[in-house]
């Protein structure tokens, strides 16, 4: 259970003061992570309202928040980030699309597969295989073999959600003993 459901006479009362801290990049971004937590209607709109922040750290910490409380009616403001010039918010807004985007969106997330950064690639790629795109289980293959464990093992679950029959493989061959 979340920290609404434990205590939900608390959440409501702490909600706007976090919401009057936004105002500084540095707290901004910190009162949004804390908000995400809770998913009100009230830090729901404030992700929604900061995804054309001229800040691109709040940008980002506005789709991983519109991600994180499942925010359906963030998707226009998320599929904008696809194109913004900073890195981490392409990256946020790839990750937010793969959870509350649609097949339609893996037109617009397959580019970002060829971008130069290497976040917003694996974003993309993740995006895309929650989507349920067969042609990105040669990238997840490539993520395996990053010498990052927790990579490893996010790469692991978005082939068994692909589930086709090339992911499978690619899960099988992973767990074959190496020479």
């Amino acid at each position: 259970a979340g920290l609404r459901d434990q205590f939900p006479e608390r959440i409501p009362p702490a909600v706007e003061p976090l919401i009057d801290l936004m105002a500084p990049p540095a707290t901004e971004a910190e009162a949004m992570r804390t908000l995400s937590a809770w998913g009100t209607e009230e830090a729901t709109e404030a992700f929604r309202a900061r995804l054309g922040h001229a800040d691109p750290r709040l940008r980002a910490e506005a789709a991983w928040g519109a991600r994180a409380v499942g925010d359906a009616l963030a998707l226009p403001g998320l599929r904008r980030l696809l194109s913004d010039p900073a890195p981490g918010a392409r990256a946020a807004a790839c990750a937010a699309l793969g959870i509350l985007g649609t097949e339609g969106d893996r037109a617009a997330l397959r580019p970002l597969l060829d971008d130069p950064d290497f976040e917003v690639v694996v974003e993309a790629t993740l995006a895309l295989a929650y989507l349920g795109d067969p042609e990105v289980a040669g990238n997840l293959e490539d993520l395996l073999e990053v010498p990052d464990g927790a990579l490893h093992d996010t790469a692991v679950l978005a082939l068994e959600v692909l589930g086709t029959p090339e992911a499978r493989a690619v899960l099988a061959r992973s767990r074959e003993p190496r020479p």
